[in-house]
């Protein structure tokens, strides 16, 4: 567990430069916002996580159809 919390910091600053550089529907960010919401599922932050998945759902059914 001690790995994906030093992670989290990752995937969060990589999230944010998806969303500043390529804007908050390109596939590349909800893939960011998806591999975010699967570290927070692994570490037991399911409330958490669960924003994060129905955002990158909402956004792929958007974008791709």
């Amino acid at each position: 567990r001690g790995r994906l919390e030093e992670a989290e910091p990752h995937f969060r600053r990589a999230l944010a430069g998806c969303e500043k550089t390529l804007g908050e529907d390109h596939p590349s960010t909800l893939t960011s916002v998806n591999n975010l919401a699967g570290l927070l599922q692994d570490r037991g932050r399911l409330e958490e996580a669960e924003p994060h998945f129905r955002r990158a759902l909402a956004g792929y059914e958007k974008t791709l159809g």
